[in-house]
């Protein structure tokens, strides 16, 4: 409206304005800000996950303390067995003149001779106890497989809060309509219900985290292993307690001693029929860092009541 000290607005002007210049300003482009959107309660009627996709997990340190196993194998098979058998010799002497005495112990060195056993087939070995006080592992590599068709079912809704949201980010146009500046100061919805929403794909950017993970004790009933074949040759030996003969000839005395070392090298070792049992009293699993990419989300029937939207301004 034009007010007294101004001449009112040609019309042919005016028309001209509005055929040009509303046009132009609506195509600006704009965006809706909604300052707060709250939710008083609601419920989910169903949440489902098509596929959690879980990457290579890495694990910074893996302590395993006081581990225990129980092993059974019904027959063992020892392929291409060689056995070094070591004589080590020594002697002790003495001798004592009333006057002066004297001892010491000399190494005479030591036999060895070699034996070729070939193949041996041992019938049954019994419990084999393996006891590990305290067994560390550090920068551990595991490969989580992914989980598929996760059904949560129903959820409830407490405190809905959603702030400074954009609508259109990017902004939007309005072609053919113009308008100025819109606000509104608080709006109320008593209840809102949506069917279905889905989410196609769901990939956060940082990895989950987890700084530690303290287990208690860890027991693991008896399970049965079809095979187990060893891949490099075992090699191991055993000291038999030393034997001694000795003389004493009054002023003088000797003792002649052997000691039995058996080397024994096995080329490989198949154990059939193994069964192992065992417990760990406690396991620590520190910084644990696994990738997280969530496939197909929906939810269903999502019921929310008293909506409340703060501060809409266009």
């Amino acid at each position: 409206m034009a007010t007294a000290n101004q001449p009112p607005l040609d019309p042919q002007i005016a028309a001209a304005l509005r055929q040009h210049l509303v046009p132009l300003l609506a195509g600006f482009t704009r965006k809706i800000t909604v300052a707060q959107v709250t939710g008083a309660s609601g419920s989910i009627g169903d949440i489902g996950i098509d596929k959690i996709v879980l990457g290579s997990a890495t694990i910074g340190h893996l302590t395993l303390q006081g581990t225990s196993l129980d092993i059974r194998s019904g027959t063992a098979y020892l392929q291409n067995v060689r056995i070094v058998l070591q004589l080590q010799l020594s002697v002790d002497w003495w001798y004592d003149l009333g006057f002066t005495s004297n001892n010491g112990t000399v190494n005479l060195g030591s036999l060895s001779f070699g034996v070729n056993v070939g193949n041996v087939l041992v019938p049954s070995l019994g419990d084999i106890p393996v006891s590990i006080p305290t067994l560390d592992i550090a920068n551990l590599v595991a490969n989580i497989s992914p989980i598929n068709n996760l059904d949560l079912g129903g959820a409830d809704l407490q405190g809905l809060k959603v702030t400074n949201t954009t609508v259109a980010a990017d902004g939007f146009r309005l072609t053919g309509i113009g308008l100025g500046a819109v606000s509104v100061a608080n709006a109320q919805v008593p209840r809102t219900l949506v069917d279905a929403t889905n989410v196609q794909r769901f990939t956060p950017k940082g990895n989950i985290l987890v700084p530690s993970v303290q287990v208690g004790q860890i027991k693991f009933p008896s399970s049965n292993v079809a095979n187990i074949q060893t891949t490099a040759g075992v090699a191991f030996q055993g000291i038999a307690s030393r034997r001694g003969v000795g003389a004493n000839l009054g002023i003088f005395g000797f003792t002649f001693w052997i000691t039995p070392v058996a080397y024994i090298n096995i080329g490989s070792m198949l154990l059939s029929n193994v069964s192992i049992s065992g417990a760990v009293n406690s396991a620590s699993v520190q910084n644990v860092s696994v990738p997280v990419d969530i496939q197909g989300i929906n939810l269903k029937t999502i019921d929310i009541l008293q909506l409340d939207v703060n501060s809409i301004s266009l």
